[in-house]
């Protein structure tokens, strides 16, 4: 059984709906950070099943001519996890080596847009938009082992998020750093 947990960096990038943009002004942050655990109960030679939770954060700010919007977008899933580890043989020993994990990983959860208000002139303040939306998530992910346990992971993740009014779609292209328990 395997159990993996990494942190990182991530830069979301919202590919459809404008809402964002005609607000903030942009369609990429890079105010974010992520992190993802997987538990892998079921190893054969077809590759490890199992499930993980993913997550990410990105603080979100924009000024614009006579007033400022910031706010927080959240998002957590729950996966379902397929990896695939390459081996390599040593050439000292009959030993193989694990040096590559390749994974696709795919889940349904939420993406939260949390305390979004439009700051005025003279301290005038907007009531806080708060937002707790189901979406899906997809994605797939490289994880090289620098030794035994330690791994560097670079993938993506795409997610649909289900909003009334607004069809928001994002890509997560993340690189982080993990260990393997």
């Amino acid at each position: 059984v395997d159990f993996d947990i990494s942190g990182g960096y991530t830069l979301p990038v919202i590919l459809f709906d404008d809402t964002i943009k005609d607000y903030l002004g942009s369609n990429i942050w890079p105010l974010s950070f992520s992190a993802r655990l997987s538990f892998m109960p079921f190893k054969n030679r077809l590759g490890y099943f199992g499930i993980g939770l993913t997550g990410s954060y990105t603080r979100m700010i924009s000024e614009i001519d006579s007033y400022r919007i910031d706010g927080n977008l959240i998002t957590a899933h729950a996966l379902f996890v397929y990896q695939f580890p390459v081996r390599i043989k040593s050439k000292t020993s009959i030993q193989q080596r694990h040096i590559i994990t390749l994974e696709l990983h795919a889940g349904a959860g939420f993406t939260f847009f949390n305390d979004f208000k439009f700051h005025f002139p003279h301290n005038i303040v907007t009531t806080p938009l708060n937002s707790l939306n189901i979406s899906i998530d997809g994605g797939f992910a490289v994880q090289v082992y620098i030794t035994n346990r330690l791994y560097t992971e670079i993938g993506a993740d795409f997610i649909m998020a289900f909003i009334s009014d607004m069809g928001f779609g994002m890509l997560e292209p993340q690189v982080s750093i993990g260990w393997q328990f």
